[in-house]
């Protein structure tokens, strides 16, 4: 799971499991899957790692960034690592399928739809 490091930086996620510091790029994180007191991160490179943390701390520090998106009661993805939406599921550049709750898909479109084409135009 990431990378230990003793400075975290500002473009990631800091953690604390037992004593151990691990700071995650954001940019490495694809989606989180949250529920029953645990979170999974899903990692770019198509591994995963579950944590046993609270959720709401990984929460609060990804959906603080423009890229990271509430999808589902238990999904937050990172829009700069979606391709596009298909019945109400992102699809991810590992083709891994993220459900998007009717209370949220409208947002969620519109919020992938902007990334991509500013994307688009860098």
């Amino acid at each position: 799971m990431g990378t230990s490091d003793t400075k975290p930086s500002m473009e990631s996620i800091v953690l604390f499991l037992g004593k151990t510091l691990y700071s995650i790029p954001y940019e490495k994180i694809e989606f989180i899957e949250t529920g029953n007191k645990r979170c999974t991160l899903h990692f770019v490179d198509e591994t995963e790692s579950p944590l046993t943390v609270r959720s709401q701390d990984v929460e609060k520090q990804l959906l603080s960034r423009p890229e990271f998106i509430r999808t589902h009661r238990g999904y937050i993805a990172n829009l700069d690592r979606m391709r596009t939406i298909e019945n109400k599921k992102l699809v991810s550049v590992t083709n891994k399928l993220i459900p998007v709750a009717s209370n949220f898909e409208a947002k969620v479109k519109a919020n992938l739809v902007e990334r991509l084409y500013r994307a688009v135009r860098q």
